[in-house]
């Protein structure tokens, strides 16, 4: 019976992102919500942006549906929702008229305390059978920044045709079945909504795409995925370094890349494109070649890693090392083959 009420949410959600994702484009085009291509864009062609809404409402409505079918607690509920709103208008005002970027920080910081004074923050970092407490105030610090960066980081990924899509299919799918594994039927079931809603607007935006996701999307993608991370650590399911391992291809990128623009004094607040999968395009890589790429490095690498490290957590701790220095590797790959086919390409 659970399974044919999944199938049957995830049929329905995909249909209806395919649909609104379709209207949402003729609505961009008449209404010049346009992403105009720049010195920073990997595109080159003027295009809709906004289709993310596509993504935001079926999950806004799968945190009301699990609320009302019982299925999440009533604080659960509350600290989700209003920071899900609060996210996707924000995103939605910043897809049509430029919001400054302190301004978006202070929402997302808004959101993030919102959703912390009602589902809690976490009190260790927990590695499988490592176990390194936080302390009173140190718990909600990390979780704060925690839920920030991610939001912001996620957007920072959504830089080329159907990237931020893939990484929503490949977390949601996998997270979705730990936490049925769990018991979690109502995380297990907004893990499901993201991956059909990820789907139906994969569609226009597989390369080349038709429509981007735009803040309103990727900004809620990454702030749900650090919710549902920190839901499951506290409720004592799924830890958020198992989470942090299926978001690990973003997380890393992202964070190595801002180290980088820090530790040579750059402004690295600025918008850029340095990030190792920029880099790629800019050597040559296509966008649907970087996409299969990636969702490869999702399915074939990630995915076992995590769940060895769900499923046997002795070897947590070295698994997570692994994800790391794999993901360090590859970065650093790229950003030395950019240095020399930059320095080559200047020869020339």
């Amino acid at each position: 019976m659970m399974l044919l009420v999944l199938s049957g949410c995830f049929l329905v959600t995909f249909l209806f992102s395919l649909g609104i994702t379709s209207l949402v484009r003729e609505y961009a085009v008449k209404n010049a919500v346009i992403d105009m291509p720049n010195e920073r864009s990997s595109h080159t062609e003027p295009t809709p942006r906004g289709g993310g809404i596509a993504v935001s409402i079926p999950i806004v409505i799968s945190i009301i549906g699990v609320y009302l079918f019982d299925l999440i607690s009533s604080p659960l509920f509350i600290g989700l929702l209003i920071s899900a709103l609060i996210i996707t208008i924000i995103g939605w005002l910043d897809d049509h008229k430029h919001i400054m970027f302190y301004w978006r920080v202070i929402f997302y910081s808004i959101a993030s305390i919102w959703t912390i004074s009602w589902v809690g923050s976490l009190d260790a970092i927990s590695i499988g059978l490592i176990r390194i407490p936080l302390p009173y105030m140190w718990g909600y610090i990390v979780t704060f920044l925690g839920l920030v960066w991610l939001t912001n980081l996620y957007n920072f990924m959504d830089g080329t045709d159907g990237l931020a899509a893939l990484q929503g299919i490949c977390a949601g799918f996998f997270g979705g079945v730990l936490m049925l594994l769990e018991g979690e039927t109502g995380l297990a079931l907004i893990c499901f909504i993201i991956v059909s809603s990820c789907l139906g607007f994969l569609y226009w935006n597989w390369p080349p795409a038709k429509i981007f996701m735009g803040d309103i999307g990727s900004c809620l993608l990454g702030f749900i995925f650090g919710a549902l991370a920190l839901i499951s650590d506290v409720t004592g399911t799924v830890s958020v370094s198992i989470w942090c391992m299926l978001l690990s291809v973003f997380i890393c990128d992202a964070t190595f890349t801002l180290i980088k623009r820090i530790v040579r004094r750059e402004k690295w607040y600025d918008a850029h494109c340095s990030h190792a999968y920029q880099r790629l395009v800019q050597m040559g890589m296509t966008h649907k070649q970087l996409a299969i790429a990636f969702f490869f490095l999702n399915t074939i690498a990630i995915w076992p890693m995590s769940y060895a490290a769900y499923a046997i957590p002795s070897h947590a701790v070295y698994i997570s090392i692994g994800i790391v220095v794999l993901m360090f590797a590859l970065w650093l790959l790229v950003q030395i083959r950019y240095h020399y086919y930059f320095k080559n390409s200047q020869v020339l």
